[in-house]
């Protein structure tokens, strides 16, 4: 079955970000080094600030929080969402998409915007699995006592619980089989619909430096559980958790959930970044754009991983 995240793969591929930046802008560049810098950035109008890293697909201005791959690109400059900026670029480079955005019986973008979408089941299911959390007396004692996190930094992150009801709640709301599986929440097990994550699972809702859900990662008490949804559904610039860090001059990059919310809930750092795991080579390259004239602090706890991410 192919996914929403297939039709933006192959649109990616089929555009050269260079290109469709300098066309859209009418703005020079120039090559330095593997990347390429323009004139200016066309958000901020900063100079010797908006680069391009073409191997990576991505672009970023270290004057403003702009950044991202080409569909945030065409997002931004055109003040649409993603969903529409897919549509904008398929028709550039002439490629028929097979998961329309929004409504997989087709229709205008401005259409689509008011049907179910794969950007809004994720948005119902960080309130669906939140207010199950909010509702568990013995799983908020957990968060709040064990954890030390405060109820404030809970909601402010909407982290969730699972309930294995997603779907159901999905069903009632109207929304497709091929839209619910294309989400990467809901799968098929033994010839049923079910939720991807069980139940009893801390969940947490990962955005995109825009803001919108791309992922979600958990805590199994009982560690059998995968700790995220599978890449193919993922946002493609969704490289680490509270993306919207980036937007400041300085981050904190620790390890884990709990690290991040452990310190943000102090109220004196807000910028903190986790990178949930060991660092990947996508969040290594990610940072390495970001890190100009930028301040990264490292607390990676001295576990095996912590470990690990420091020889890195």
């Amino acid at each position: 079955m192919q996914t929403k995240n297939d039709d933006f793969q192959a649109v990616k591929a089929r555009i050269d970000i260079v290109s469709e930046i300098t066309r859209r802008t009418g703005l020079t560049t120039k090559k330095v080094g593997e990347s390429i810098d323009l004139e200016e950035c066309p958000f901020c109008k900063g100079h010797e600030c908006f680069r391009i890293t073409p191997k990576n697909g991505l672009y970023k201005c270290h004057q403003c929080p702009s950044g991202g791959d080409i569909f945030t690109f065409v997002a931004e400059i055109g003040n649409c969402s993603k969903r529409e900026a897919l549509v904008d670029l398929a028709e550039t480079c002439g490629y028929k998409l097979t998961h329309t955005p929004g409504n997989s019986n087709g229709g205008t973008p401005q259409e689509t915007e008011q049907n179910p979408a794969q950007t809004s089941i994720k948005e119902i299911a960080v309130d669906h699995y939140h207010q199950r959390l909010l509702s568990s007396e013995p799983k908020i004692r957990h968060q709040t006592r064990t954890r030390g996190h405060s109820l404030d930094i809970l909601k402010e992150k909407k982290i969730g619980l699972t309930d294995g009801k997603l779907n159901e709640n999905l069903i009632n709301r109207g929304f497709t089989k091929e839209e619910r599986l294309a989400s990467g929440l809901v799968k098929i097990r033994d010839g049923l619909e079910k939720d991807y994550f069980g139940a009893g699972l801390f969940i947490y809702p990962h955005s995109t430096i825009a803001g919108e859900i791309g992922h979600f990662t958990i805590k199994d008490p009982r560690k059998k559980r995968n700790y995220q949804i599978p890449n193919e559904f993922k946002e493609p610039d969704c490289f680490f958790y509270n993306m919207q860090a980036f937007k400041g001059d300085e981050i904190i990059l620790v390890e884990g959930e709990n690290d991040l919310l452990s310190i943000a809930d102090r109220g004196e750092h807000p910028n903190v970044v986790a990178i949930c795991g060991q660092i990947s080579k996508d969040q290594m390259e990610y940072l390495v754009e970001w890190a100009p004239g930028k301040t990264i602090l490292c607390a990676f706890d001295n576990d095996k991983a912590g470990k690990a991410t420091k020889k890195r």
